[in-house]
C-alpha cells in the first residue's frame, strides 16, 4: 500500500535546504555579480547531475523528446527568469526579506492553479493563504524610506515560479528528477551567460578562486539535493500545498542566522512569525 504520506519527507528536506539557500546566495553575491554566479552554480550542478546519470545508466531518458518541451520551459521560467530576479534583488536586500519576499509564490500559484487549472481548495486553504499574503504584505510596505527594490525585484521573480513548477511537475511525468533536473540547467546555462556578459558583469579570478567553494556547495546542496526533493514532492501533490509548507522557512533562515552571525531579530521579525505559522498549518490541513 502506497504511503500517503510520503510526499512529506522529500518536502521537509527541501524546507531545511531552502532556509539556508538565502543566506548562503547573499554572502556569495558580495563578491561575484549575480548572473555569473548562477551560471557557475548551473554548471556545477549539471556535471553532478551528469555523472549520476552515467552511474545510474539513464543518460538514455535524454532521448524521451516527451519532456523536451517541459525542460526548456522550466529552464527559462525557473532557472533564468525566477533565479536571475531572485540573485539580482538579494544585490539589495537581506536573506530574511527574501526569505519571506518568496512566500507570495503561495499566492501567485493560488491565482494560476485556481483560475487556469481549477485545482480545488477548501475554505481553510484559500483564508490560509490570505492570512500568508496579507501579513507578507504589510511587513513589505514601505516605510519612511520607501520600496526596498531588492523586496520589489525578488517579487516580480515569484510570479514566474509557480508556472515554472507546473511545468516541471508535468515534465517528471516523463523522465527521472535526475535527467530532469540536468537538461533543465544545461537550457539555463547559456541563458544566464549571455544575460552575464552582455551586462558586463567580470570577476577577479583571486575573489572568484576565494568562493568558488560555496558556489560549488550551493550548487550541490541547493540545486541538486534540494531540487530533486523538491521535484519528487509535487510529482504526488498539487504544488500549492507544498508551497503552503514552505511558509516556516522564513523563521528557519531567521534562526540560522541568529545562530550563525549572532544577529538578534527584531520584535517585528518573531511576532511575523505567527500568521505564517497559522497560514501554515491551514494549507497543511487536508
Amino acid at each position: 500500500m502506497k504511503n500517503k504520506s510520503a510526499w512529506l519527507y522529500p518536502t521537509f528536506g527541501s524546507i531545511l535546504i531552502g532556509a539556508i539557500f538565502p543566506i548562503l546566495a547573499s554572502n556569495t553575491l558580495k563578491s561575484t555579480p549575480p548572473f555569473l554566479t548562477l551560471t557557475l552554480t548551473f554548471i556545477t550542478a549539471a556535471i553532478v547531475l551528469g555523472v549520476t546519470l552515467l552511474i545510474q545508466g539513464k543518460i538514455g531518458e535524454l532521448k524521451n523528446t516527451k519532456a523536451w518541451k517541459y525542460w526548456f520551459l522550466t529552464g527559462v521560467l525557473n532557472g533564468a527568469c525566477f533565479y536571475g530576479f531572485y540573485y539580482f534583488g538579494l544585490l539589495s536586500t537581506t536573506p530574511w526579506n527574501a526569505a519571506l519576499v518568496a512566500q507570495t509564490e503561495v499566492f501567485f500559484a493560488f491565482l494560476y492553479f485556481q483560475a487556469w487549472r481549477k485545482e480545488s481548495l477548501s475554505r481553510e486553504h484559500i483564508f490560509g493563504i490570505l492570512l500568508l499574503v496579507v501579513w507578507v504584505i504589510y511587513l513589505l510596505l514601505p516605510r519612511a524610506s520607501g520600496w526596498n527594490l531588492g523586496d520589489l525585484i525578488i517579487l516580480i521573480g515569484m510570479m514566474f515560479a509557480p508556472l515554472g513548477n507546473y511545468y516541471q511537475k508535468t515534465g517528471r511525468t516523463h523522465v527521472s528528477s535526475y535527467s530532469f533536473l540536468f537538461i533543465r540547467y544545461i537550457c539555463t546555462i547559456p541563458l544566464t551567460g549571455a544575460i552575464s556578459l552582455l551586462s558586463g558583469e567580470k570577476v577577479d579570478i583571486l575573489i572568484l578562486n576565494s568562493v568558488i567553494w560555496q558556489i560549488i556547495l550551493m550548487g550541490v546542496i541547493v540545486f541538486v539535493v534540494k531540487n530533486i526533493l523538491w521535484v519528487e514532492a509535487i510529482k504526488t501533490v498539487t504544488v500549492t500545498r507544498i508551497l503552503a509548507l514552505h511558509g516556516c522557512m522564513p523563521f528557519l533562515t531567521l534562526l540560522i542566522i541568529w545562530a550563525f552571525q549572532w544577529l538578534l531579530p527584531t520584535t517585528t521579525q518573531l511576532i511575523s512569525w505567527m500568521p505564517i505559522l497559522i497560514g501554515v498549518i491551514l494549507l497543511s490541513r487536508k
